[in-house]
């Protein structure tokens, strides 16, 4: 049977010199080629170019020349020239960048002809140098630890940071414990990156709150390095933590990048606290200038939190950039105002809109209607507030009546509301438009009101405003409310000619109005409603229900001797045919 063959890579086949009196007494496991082989021939192509990039120079007292620049593979002759200290240098640089098979050949070369002891520089520059993503390998440097500890040397931080298997980390560091071995700084630096690397950021900030309480300094770039990768995983109160803590103990190493990440992250992510501090502290104070991008969303967390004070800034920082206001900045800035309880000011906003060119629309006011609906005495107090605006020379937007209308006539109030009806082009010089008598039927309609809802139809087409699929819609609202429907089909049939479709749930209304009447005509609707693809199996399960409540309605005959439900059905669609 032919042997099985491992692949394993370079690292693993690196450090096998033969027993020699200046090396350790324990020969390293790994077998290497003697230095006779043409190591140029093995170079690959796309790296010498990156490798030439990197001076090396030989301090060798037996070298010619002052200075040698050691490029790629090396030559045997080339690592004979060159001193101690420069091959160290080289091998440093090598495993940073993380050019293995360079790294490989140093230290085959300072163990085998120079007689080094394979030592902690030796393994810490090969499990350094696996780095790199596409040649180096995981299980290569578990293989170099598995060795350091038959030949007894403990790895260091450096390493134990670069090693991608958590489990074996915490073990060797357990076992260091046990050793008394203390971790230096460095050492606490290099786990603290590991763990940020592994993301288990829990761990890191453990680690880290362990260095703080012992008084160790942590170096900035630590802080930095972890408000960067909580930021990234959205931690975003664990990264305000970081910051207030530094801005406590007056780092004056904070970066401008880690303000900037937390602003960015934050403002995204609606984060209140982290967005409101880092706008404090660094925009406020001309530090950082935001792009238009993190002060919209800055915009709109302040918008979202009610915190009228920072919108208003954002404003600042924008209107200083000559940006132009659009309809989403001064919504923004009108639910801030609300959110805040300022109705005077979010009236105030309107009012600039206007002034603006950007005319405020029913959607504009949906934040100040919410804050009124709610409040007793709120379409009163806001009715008050634009009379007050007007007298100072405001223009007042018919949208800012129309919100106040709405609630009123939502609460059923639909009195108040036709007083300030009236009232309208005292503080509108265009008086009222089709949003406010759809807003006023919509009242007639909670009220029942057929006969003012008509009266308002006749003032509304004296003017020369055109109804819309929404006015016809409440109209034949209005009219089901009452005993003699009849008007109601009289407007579907106007909707039906002017291409206009009625909602869904105000077919529903006539549906069932129909049907409660014993009226046939329930059965033309859900026909019709079939035809559009509606979902009518629970309409016509309520319609059977209903058949009839109020008394059969239909030509002819006495209650109860006509057939109900589907049978009557059956018996108008057969008289059609």
């Amino acid at each position: 049977m032919a042997t099985t063959k491992v692949a394993i890579d370079g690292l693993w086949c690196c450090l096998r010199p033969a027993l020699n009196p200046f090396a350790s007494t324990r020969a390293f496991k790994l077998v290497l080629p003697r230095a006779g082989i043409h190591i140029n021939s093995l170079r690959e192509p796309h790296l010498e170019n990156e490798c030439r990039a990197k001076p090396f120079y030989s301090k060798s007292p037996h070298n010619p020349r002052s200075k040698k620049q050691l490029v790629g593979w090396l030559h045997d002759k080339e690592l004979a020239d060159a001193s101690n200290e420069a091959l160290h240098e080289k091998l440093l640089w090598d495993a940073l960048e993380g050019n293995v098979n360079e790294t490989r050949q140093i230290v085959d070369y300072l163990v085998r002809e120079r007689h080094e002891r394979p030592n902690l520089t030796h393994y810490g520059a090969l499990i350094q140098s696996n780095i790199s993503p596409r040649r180096g390998s995981a299980a290569a440097v578990e293989a170099i630890l598995n060795e350091m500890e038959e030949e007894g040397i403990h790895p260091n931080a450096d390493a134990l940071s670069v090693h991608p298997d958590y489990i074996l980390r915490n073990l060797i560091l357990d076992e260091m414990h046990q050793r008394w071995y203390n971790l230096r700084s460095q050492g606490w630096h290099d786990i603290i990156c590991g763990l940020i690397r592994e993301r288990q950021y829990e761990l890191a900030l453990d680690k880290l709150e362990h260095l703080q309480r012992q008084g160790v300094g942590v170096r900035p770039w630590l802080y930095d390095q972890l408000t960067f990768a909580l930021c990234e995983a959205e931690e975003l109160d664990e990264a305000l933590k970081i910051m207030k803590f530094r801005v406590m103990r007056e780092d004056p190493w904070i970066s401008g990048n880690s303000w900037y990440c937390l602003l960015d992250t934050a403002s995204r992510c609606y984060h209140y606290d982290g967005t409101r501090y880092a706008w404090k502290k660094r925009v406020e104070t001309n530090f950082i200038n935001p792009s238009d991008g993190i002060c919209i969303n800055v915009l709109n967390t302040a918008a979202r939190h009610g915190d009228s004070v920072l919108a208003t800034d954002v404003f600042r920082v924008l209107g200083n950039r000559s940006v132009k206001f659009e309809m989403h900045h001064y919504e923004a800035l009108l639910e801030a105002y609300t959110g805040g309880g300022d109705i005077r000011s979010a009236m105030t906003v309107l009012c600039i809109m206007k002034s603006a060119g950007v005319e405020p629309s029913e959607a504009s006011t949906r934040a100040i209607y919410m804050f009124l609906h709610g409040q007793s005495d709120g379409p009163k107090e806001a009715f008050e507030i634009l009379q007050l605006l007007r007298k100072d020379g405001r223009n007042i937007p018919v949208a800012a009546i129309n919100c106040v209308l709405e609630v009123l006539a939502s609460l059923g109030n639909i009195t108040q509301a036709l007083v300030y009806y009236k009232q309208l082009r005292d503080f509108c010089s265009d008086g009222p438009n089709r949003a406010t008598y759809n807003v006023l039927l919509r009242g007639c309609g909670i009220m029942r009101r057929k006969d003012l809802a008509l009266s308002l139809l006749s003032e509304m087409l004296a003017l020369n405003i055109s109804p819309n699929s929404l006015t016809y819609d409440r109209l034949i609202l209005v009219c089901v409310q009452g005993d003699n429907y009849e008007d109601a089909f009289k407007y579907l049939k106007v909707m039906e000619d002017l291409a206009f479709t009625p909602r869904i749930g105000t077919y529903k209304a006539l549906v069932t109005k129909c049907a409660r009447a014993g009226d046939a005509r329930a059965w033309e609707l859900i026909a019709m409603l079939d035809t559009t693809g509606v979902d009518t199996a629970e309409m016509r399960q309520e319609s059977n229900a209903l058949w009839g409540a109020e008394g059969m309605k239909s030509t002819g005959g006495v209650e109860g001797e006509e057939p109900r439900g589907e049978e009557y059905k059956e018996k108008v669609v057969y008289d059609s045919v």
